[in-house]
């Protein structure tokens, strides 16, 4: 399928599907409508469409609303598919609070409807783009929608995110106060040196302050100064309108410089007014995304017209070119298609949309990587709309409850409808949630068998840590253990060492009293006190020679001791005279640092550019007086070769203001009195 496009309005149409929920409300209201529509296919002419109810004229006694024609039914049909397939919600005819709306959605109301779905992925992806390669730093993206209702969900939608929003249509949910910058409120009354202008100078304005006369100084607090220092918003724009609003204000977008459109309405005609206002004061392509609906209603009447760019079938932005029947005929035709092609298959479009905006806003062609959007093409069996299979619903199918919808082939009044309508609408949820319910049972028992599991493995783990801590503990001990028998058998060998040294002690000593007692007789005695004598020398000589040398080792002891002293006070005469440089350069680095804050200040900045302003003045005017001093010389030496200047009276001249004497170069004409 071709995609029509115009110049600077590029259209766009991005294929949506339906949900399992808007299928299954959609096979609710063919059950309440099948064997009246099948009725008004039957050929029933159109003065008995318009006359003639479905049932006899209700009681009044028991009814106060009236049967509803075969073609009113019609019209509520093709108007209940329509909202279904842009969201469930709206196929609700009841006040909606407002708060419930302003509430940010949830996950079950943005997966009702796939149209939700792919403009919350749309709004993402303008919002979070690429902003550095991006032609725009903000974007204004104009969102419409078919009613106010719809509106106001679409509002709840974006509310929260990253956008200024301003609604155009109906009243805002929340009113965030964002104020679209208008050029033309710039206050003219300020110069562009602060100053008030002359014109306005006499203006009675309590806010503003009168002009005196004097320069401002630093701390001016007008307008324009505060608009300056206030943060420049780069937040995206979000315009929301209808399009019934479009269609009976062509100025209704002229002014905020539309960058994109995104259409909730698929059958947005081109030609309204308020977008060829738009087209003409763009200098750029204006890109417009519609969501259309695969195989819906909508697709069955948009065919011919993006074939086509001739023919225009869009009735509900035509009325005034299509009579009724016509209308009717496409309402049925395009009612017709969409119960022969429901239960097609339909492949799921996977599109990237960030490509998408980024292709938009740079004013390429998107059609290149968007899929195609052909009508399903149906055979000879499902085009007969005799076959009684083709007119039963078909809920989604179930696994814990079937329920069948019966066909209704009682006459129907507004209230009934409303009422049978909203009675299999709260079935289907009902069963919905048992599903749900009986699905999570055995998730209920799998978590809870988890849990256990997970209980287990806790009460492991615990026991692990425990264990593992008591091996920190067996570890630690351990430790100590070896580091006491290190220390230990140090000692030992220390004790080892003495026990020695005084064994040899004892021998000697034991030597020394054999000598002495054991030795003694009556025979020898010179001789044995002579050895003993002997033994005695030899240890008052060791014991002076060991004297000696710990009189030596005291004496290099105390030589060491003396110079380490010396040496101590060296190092803290030393230590202060760098204590005292560093003190210094600390001084010196703060002086150094005071210097350059002065240098670097506004005051010596000042002075030095006072400075070298006065010295280029006065350089330009040596300049000047050196060239006027040229040109005098050169005149002077022009005017002495021209005339004698230089004569006699002037050679005298020149001799007595060398000499020094007074010379009188001419007679006095005074007369002289006597």
């Amino acid at each position: 399928m071709s995609r029509k496009s115009s110049k600077k309005l590029k259209v766009y149409y991005l294929p949506v599907t339906l949900t399992q929920f808007q299928k299954d409300l959609s096979e609710i209201l063919i059950s309440l409508h099948a064997k009246s529509f099948r009725a008004s296919l039957a050929g029933e002419s159109q003065a008995n469409a318009l006359s003639k109810p479905c049932g006899s004229p209700a009681d009044p006694e028991t009814h106060s609303y009236p049967k509803l024609s075969q073609r009113q039914l019609t019209y509520i049909f093709d108007s209940n598919i329509r909202a279904v397939a842009n969201h469930p919600s709206l196929l609700v005819d009841h006040y909606m609070p407002r708060q419930l709306l302003r509430m940010e959605p949830t996950e079950s109301s943005i997966a009702g409807s796939h149209k939700f779905q792919v403009l919350n992925q749309l709004i993402d992806s303008i919002c979070f783009r690429d902003r550095e390669g991006s032609p725009n730093e903000v974007i204004k993206c104009a969102i419409v929608a078919h009613s106010i209702k719809e509106l106001d969900l679409l509002e709840g939608l974006v509310l929260g995110k990253k956008f200024r929003i301003k609604r155009l249509s109906g009243t805002s949910l929340y009113n965030e106060k964002h104020k679209f910058p208008n050029l033309a409120t710039v206050d003219s009354t300020i110069n562009k040196d602060g100053t008030p202008n002359s014109l306005s100078s006499t203006s009675s304005n309590s806010n503003s302050t009168s002009y005196t006369g004097y320069s401002k100084d630093d701390y001016d607090y007008s307008v324009k100064r505060n608009l300056k220092k206030r943060k420049v918003n780069t937040d995206d724009w979000l315009f929301l309108a209808t399009t019934k609003h479009l269609k009976h204000d062509q100025y209704l977008l002229a002014n905020y410089e539309i960058d994109m459109i995104i259409s909730f309405d698929p059958m947005l005609e081109i030609e309204l007014p308020a977008l060829q206002v738009l087209k003409n004061n763009a200098n750029k392509d204006i890109p417009i995304i519609k969501l259309l609906v695969q195989n819906s209603p909508d697709h069955y009447l948009l065919d011919s017209e993006i074939k086509n760019s001739n023919t225009n079938l869009s009735y509900l932005n035509n009325n005034d070119h299509i009579d009724n029947g016509q209308e009717y005929e496409e309402i049925k035709c395009s009612l017709l298609y969409f119960l022969q092609a429901r239960n097609a298959q339909v492949d799921n479009c996977d599109i990237d949309f960030i490509k998408l905006v980024k292709c938009c806003l740079e004013g390429k062609d998107c059609n290149n990587f968007l899929p195609p959007l052909d009508l399903i093409t149906l055979d000879e069996a499902s085009k007969d709309s005799s076959d009684s299979e083709f007119w039963r619903p078909q809920l989604t199918k179930l696994q814990y409850s079937s329920t069948e919808l019966p066909l209704w082939d009682s006459p129907l009044d507004i209230k009934t409808y409303q009422t049978e309508l909203m009675h299999r609408a709260v079935i289907r949820l009902r069963d919905i949630q048992d599903e749900y319910t009986k699905g999570n049972s055995p998730l209920y028992e799998n978590r809870l068998k988890e849990n256990q599991r997970q209980n287990k493995l806790d009460e492991i783990k615990n026991s692990v840590g425990l264990t593992f801590k008591k091996k920190q503990e067996l570890e630690k001990s351990i430790n100590d253990s070896e580091k006491r028998f290190k220390h230990a058998m140090t000692e030992s060998t220390k004790l080892e060492n003495k026990i020695n040294v005084l064994l040899k002690n004892k021998q000697e000593l034991e030597i020394f009293t054999k000598l002495s007692y054991n030795t003694i007789s009556s025979e020898n005695q010179l001789e044995k006190k002579s050895a003993l004598t002997a033994k005695l020398d030899e240890y008052v000589d060791r014991n002076a020679t060991l004297s000696n040398k710990l009189k030596e080792l005291e004496q290099t002891n105390a030589e060491k001791s003396k110079l380490n002293d010396e040496l101590r006070s060296k190092y803290q005469v030393e230590s202060s005279k760098a204590a005292e440089s560093a003190q210094t350069v600390k001084n010196l680095e703060e002086s150094m640092k005071s210097l350059q804050n002065e240098v670097n200040g506004p005051l010596t900045k000042f002075s030095t550019e006072s400075l070298k302003k006065e010295m280029e003045f006065l350089q330009n005017d040596f300049q000047s007086l050196k060239a006027r001093n040229k040109f005098l010389k050169n005149y002077i030496n022009l005017m002495n070769r021209q005339y004698d200047l230089k004569n006699k009276n002037n050679i005298q001249v020149e001799k007595a203001a060398g000499t020094g004497t007074r010379f009188r170069s001419t007679r006095s004409n005074t007369p002289n009195y006597t």
